[in-house]
């Protein structure tokens, strides 16, 4: 009985709860022994009260209640007594349909008879199903397992009609405010809502640019930053470091205007031609064979001062790099074998020195950068004893002065 006065005081606890639900169900059960009985199969009444839990709350109820069995009956006796079993259980509903529900029961209990001698503590699990007729009013029934340290296992079927109270937060009537203490609306504080429609941090009002993607840090104007001031925004700037007042192209990067690798602002020959090798200054890098008299290898005709269209080519070299270098000069050098006189040949072979010359002034070479030279018969490569030598004698040669 001390018991049931305890579980009352227990009670009259939760329903003081403020501003909780609660619910009242009266109980009928049915034990039935698994294991270890401890009694025969006996019936009781019982009484749960449910507390309704915040969404916060793991547990949807906490149920505090008991059962009294007065016909309890010891297993392979005759001796009856009363078994009382108080209970404190957690609840988790779910919700199947608009008015059924399922739900799952876990918690601890105290078994006390009349003898004292078989009182022991208890764990139990379960399960039951909920029908609410109304917001008031439900059908519950469930079934619980039951454990007892001393190895005792029973099931516990039970039936309740439950009855639900104080709804939470009940709404208080309005008053209506006498018209003299109506406030003016010039008395009332005008409420400025700032709003950031790009979420960027910067509200409406201030953001001078209102749709900055997601993402994108703004300066305090709300618009995209461009770290280098060079007029791509951050996003699409792949060189963000790019010098103060160079010119850059669409992703940001420097300009490199002649396309040779060197950007413009590194770039003191900044108008070299395509497939030209140049040095870190940008200016064309000068081959070794244009640095020394090299055989340009036209061939004449017999006392002819001709190019043939087969070897101009072989002048482009020379053309593409006095192109790329205005400061650059170039001489030109003609030699003949001893056939003939000496007058003669260093006539020829000034004429030939003069035709080279003009091809490349037609080429687009101002004639006072080039210097041509016959020198005839005077410079033999080696002797003129044979016709081998005397072709070899037969030359124009040139080279690049930087």
């Amino acid at each position: 009985m001390k018991n049931i006065i305890l579980s009352t005081v227990v009670a009259a606890t939760i329903l003081n709860a403020n501003g909780n639900k609660y619910e009242i169900t009266p109980m009928y059960s049915y034990t039935d022994s698994v294991r270890d009985a401890q009694f025969d199969n006996y019936d009781s009444i019982g009484l749960t009260i449910g507390i309704k839990r915040g969404e916060d709350c793991k547990f949807d109820v906490t149920e505090f209640g008991f059962f009294y069995g007065a016909n309890a009956e010891y297993a392979g006796t005759n001796i009856d007594t009363k078994a009382t079993k108080i209970f404190l259980n957690q609840l988790k509903e779910y919700d199947m349909l608009p008015k059924l529900k399922l739900f799952a029961l876990v918690g601890l209990g105290y078994e006390d008879t009349d003898d004292s001698i078989t009182s022991d503590p208890y764990f139990n699990y379960g399960a039951g199903l909920k029908y609410k007729f109304t917001d008031s009013y439900s059908l519950r029934v469930d079934a619980r397992h039951i454990f007892k340290p001393s190895g005792v296992q029973n099931v516990m079927y039970s039936v309740g009609f439950g009855v639900s109270f104080g709804e939470k937060s009940a709404k208080q009537p309005i008053k209506d405010e006498p018209k003299d203490e109506l406030k003016k609306v010039e008395d009332i504080p005008e409420v400025v809502i700032l709003l950031d429609s790009d979420n960027d941090g910067i509200n409406d009002n201030d953001d001078m640019c209102e749709s900055t993607p997601n993402g994108i840090k703004v300066d305090n104007k709300g618009c995209e930053l461009d770290s280098d001031n060079d007029g791509i925004k951050d996003s699409k700037d792949i060189c963000s470091n790019t010098i103060a007042g160079v010119k850059v192209d669409s992703k940001g990067c420097e300009l490199d205007s002649d396309n040779d690798g060197i950007v413009d602002s590194k770039d003191n020959c900044n108008n070299t031609s395509e497939n030209i090798k140049v040095d870190d200054s940008g200016c064309p890098i000068v081959v070794k064979e244009l640095l020394v008299p090299a055989d340009l290898g036209i061939v004449f005709e017999t006392n002819s001062a001709d190019i043939k269209s087969d070897d101009e080519s072989k002048l482009d070299l020379y053309v593409i790099y006095l192109k790329e270098v205005p400061t650059a000069t170039m001489i030109i050098e003609a030699h003949t074998d001893s056939i003939g006189s000496e007058d003669y040949n260093l006539q020829l072979s000034q004429k030939r020195a003069n035709s080279v010359k003009d091809k490349i002034v037609s080429m687009g070479i101002d004639p006072k950068r080039i210097e041509a030279i016959g020198y005839g018969e005077t410079k033999p490569l080696v002797s003129n004893d044979t016709p081998l030598n005397r072709a070899k004698n037969r030359r124009v040669t040139a080279k690049i002065i930087k």
